[in-house]
């Protein structure tokens, strides 16, 4: 996901901090805002077409 979204993944300590999970998130709320502004032509439209929910983002490294 860090090289899918662009975060910067350059140092393995903050790949499990909660700077790494910040970072995620604001790409993929990026990602989906960019993806419903090219796909909608109103936030009304848009916000009639979507469903809210929650979701729990949990950052997880190991070793092979």
């Amino acid at each position: 996901m860090i090289r899918l979204y662009d975060v910067d993944g350059s140092d393995t300590n903050t790949l499990t901090s909660d700077r790494a999970r910040r970072a995620l998130i604001d790409a993929l709320t990026a990602a989906v805002e960019a993806d419903l502004r090219s796909t909608f032509r109103t936030p009304t439209e848009a916000a009639r077409a979507v469903s809210l929910g929650e979701t729990r983002l949990v950052v997880r490294t190991w070793d092979a």
